[in-house]
């Protein structure tokens, strides 16, 4: 039974509540007021992002009567700081909810708060939900939230809010997100694409910004120079500190699998705008899955002015949910040029392409083999797919090392699986504190399974050495290539 709340105490209530917002915080509620719905807070470590938008949304639940959700990339991740979170004036972060304004207690097991309907306090209002994006998916989409906090985005399966955003926009709701930069992932991408947007308010603060100037602070800076002292002489990298304190994108995600090949990646350019070049067939390298994601890369092999080739990656997709024959429609529906099937296309699977799918009783090899329909009716042939084999995993990240200094990556097709690489990532050993040799299983894996599937099958002599440029020679496209010249393809037609 929910408390009732007499008009006059209501009215008494400070909001945002025992929340005083210093220089750098208050802008975000401001620009409600200006009418933004969209917002993307880049902070550095420790300045009070997750506390800043939770506060803001404690005045949002009061304003608009429905559901809210607040998401982490990993559930005991809520948990620990915000559900049983204590700040550093040892305030508790669900003590921001007014007391006066609870329908019943907070709901342990689920990390949920009701509030009271302003409108009707005896009757339930508007509900808080912390949630993690490792197990509540269904809840994030089942939930038809009207505004939604995103926290720590930068280590986040990006897929999660990707289905979130329809329903938001559907109910005119609004989207917060907040992150310290782990390298040039998705996190990064979002910040290139909407900081000169004018629909969002974008934040970024390092540790030079920031100053404890709420009424009775000091003034003083958020973070020292001695906590940074302190935390080198704990063993703080310099890297970590550009990333955590100063907000870095350039340093790589730490355990990153290949977190300095890609470093390079953008160094030398080799990020960017790739062309599709006529002529030159399409291959495309795999990561198969149903419960799990299916990621597909899809990439060309051109010669090189050096004798050698590179590999342009042109376009990416992923999902999960779907069947192989799905993919084989998609797949043909492209408007690249693949091989003849008659000759021998060039589709990288792994080893579990041979297995038995689920339900068909054939292999995946079999059942990709098979024509499918596209949309506007035509009937079509199949994918020949190229079983690379089932390899050491080491073996296999390592070939993909030496491969990457030729891999050139469009940033505009590619950029969901360009996240996954930046983001991919070995696990850490608390007990021993060191990184251990296997990469970690999670949303960033599929991606990187697929390039390495592609860099494996490329590893046969055979295949490395077959490029295919039709009516050309091979030494006419080098010196093309040498010129600067090329053709490419109009992408849809």
């Amino acid at each position: 039974m929910g408390r009732t709340v007499p008009e006059a105490l209501y009215c008494d209530i400070e909001l945002p509540y025992l929340f005083d917002q210093r220089s750098y915080q208050w802008p975000v509620f401001e620009a409600w007021d200006q009418g933004i719905r969209r917002f993307l807070l880049v902070w550095h470590r420790r300045c009070g992002k997750d506390k800043t938008l939770l506060n803001f949304m404690i005045m949002r639940m009061l304003e608009r009567k429905a559901n809210y959700i607040h998401l982490f990339p990993l559930k005991v991740q809520a948990r620990r700081a915000i559900w049983q979170g204590i700040d550093r004036e040892g305030k508790s972060f669900l003590a921001h909810f007014p007391p006066e304004l609870l329908y019943g207690k907070p709901n342990d097991q689920e990390m949920r708060v009701t509030l009271i309907d302003p409108a009707n306090p005896t009757h339930a209002g508007s509900t808080y939900n912390l949630l993690g994006a490792d197990k509540d998916t269904n809840v994030v989409v089942g939930s038809n939230p009207v505004g939604a906090i995103i926290s720590e985005y930068s280590t986040m399966n990006p897929l999660a809010v990707e289905r979130l955003r329809p329903i938001l926009n559907e109910n005119k709701g609004w989207l917060a997100f907040d992150y310290t930069p782990r390298g040039k992932n998705h996190g990064f991408y979002l910040y290139e694409r909407v900081k000169e947007d004018q629909q969002w308010f974008v934040s970024f603060q390092t540790v030079d910004m920031t100053r404890r100037d709420a009424p009775g602070e000091d003034g003083s800076p958020v973070i020292t120079a001695e906590d940074i002292a302190q935390d080198q002489a704990e063993g703080m990298s310099e890297a970590d500190i550009l990333q955590e304190y100063y907000c870095s994108f350039e340093t790589p995600m730490p355990g990153a699998v290949y977190g300095q090949e890609l470093r390079l990646a953008y160094e030398e350019s080799r990020v960017g705008h790739v062309p599709i070049l006529a002529g030159y067939e399409v291959r495309t390298c795999w990561d198969l899955g149903y419960n799990d994601t299916t990621a597909i890369w899809f990439f060309q092999v051109v010669p090189g002015v050096d004798g050698l080739p590179w590999y342009y990656f042109v376009d990416y997709a992923e999902d999960s949910l779907q069947a192989l024959v799905k993919w084989v429609k998609y797949v043909r529906e492209q408007p690249y040029r693949y091989l003849d099937f008659d000759a021998h296309e060039w589709h990288y699977a792994p080893h579990d392409a041979g297995v038995h799918e689920y339900g068909y009783g054939k292999t995946r090899e079999s059942i990709a083999l098979e024509a499918v329909t596209l949309d506007d009716g035509r009937m079509v042939e199949g994918l020949r797919l190229t079983n690379v084999g089932r390899g050491s995993l080491q073996d296999g990240l390592e070939t993909t090392r030496k491969l990457f200094k030729r891999f050139r990556f469009d940033n505009t097709r590619c950029t969901k699986g360009l996240g996954a690489i930046a983001s991919y990532r070995y696990a850490w050993d608390e007990n021993n504190k060191v990184w251990t040799k296997d990469p970690v299983h999670d949303w960033a894996s599929h991606a990187a399974d697929a390039l390495r599937t592609g860099a494996v099958g490329l590893a046969t002599p055979a295949q490395r050495a077959r490029i295919v440029a039709p009516p050309a020679s091979f030494e006419w496209h080098r010196r093309q290539a040498k010129r600067g010249v090329a053709q490419t393809y109009k992408i849809g037609g």
